[in-house]
């Protein structure tokens, strides 16, 4: 056999070869430090005060029906409707609330609230339909 030849060009890279499996997962690094705190936010719209409920009553009535209003103006100025609702009280065995809603202008602010009640079935005694509404200034 003879004497080795010289070192031949580098070959073309081979194809990559498979993933190699996942390693283990590493501790866990130590908690960082508070970061500074943010700026202060913009003040927000102011929101609704002087709350204050009205309650009107109708009289002991044994008529067939009766509508009743209580309005904000009746606790002071500006005042809106936020909530409302209704009551009966007395003989109310045959008497049925027939309205019960926020009462004003449609489409705006609501003043105050209204409901009706009416007999349905003839009543010998008497009875009262109560309206209760929530006003506050309500600001934004």
């Amino acid at each position: 056999m003879g004497p080795a030849g010289p070192e031949g060009p580098q070959g073309p890279a081979g194809p990559a070869g498979p993933q190699g499996v996942a390693g283990d997962r590493g501790a866990p690094g130590l908690e960082g430090a508070e970061g500074p705190h943010g700026p202060q936010g913009i003040q927000g719209k102011p929101g609704i005060s002087n709350l204050t409920l009205v309650r009107v009553s109708s009289t002991n009535t044994s008529e067939d029906k009766s509508n009743v209003s209580a309005m904000c103006s009746d606790a002071g100025e500006n005042l809106f409707a936020i909530a409302g609702g209704a009551s009966l009280s007395g003989a109310t065995e045959g008497v049925a609330l027939t309205a019960n809603a926020p009462s004003g202008v449609p489409g705006d602010k609501p003043l105050g609230w209204t409901a009706s009640a009416a007999e349905v079935s003839p009543q010998s005694g008497s009875w009262t339909l109560d309206v209760y509404v929530i006003c506050a200034t309500v600001e934004g």
